[in-house]
């Protein structure tokens, strides 16, 4: 049986399904590699502006992170 995915996992999965790398993602939503490396990799507790802007970049809904 497998483990569900994080909202980390889910968000890179969801950036590799859009054929973005961590550069481009973090051009386009205008936050930091590292910041974004962090979410993805579920260290830290991420401002909610930051999935914000991370969701607006990749056309979904924060929902789609299941938070």
């Amino acid at each position: 049986m497998s483990k569900p995915e994080t909202p980390g996992e889910r968000l890179q999965r969801l950036r590799l399904a859009a054929g973005l790398t961590l550069t481009e993602l973090s051009n386009r939503a205008d936050v930091a590699i590292g910041t974004i490396w962090n979410v993805e990799n579920d260290v830290g507790d991420p401002q909610i502006s930051t999935l914000q802007k991370l969701c607006k970049a990749l056309k979904i809904n924060i929902s789609d992170l299941n938070l």
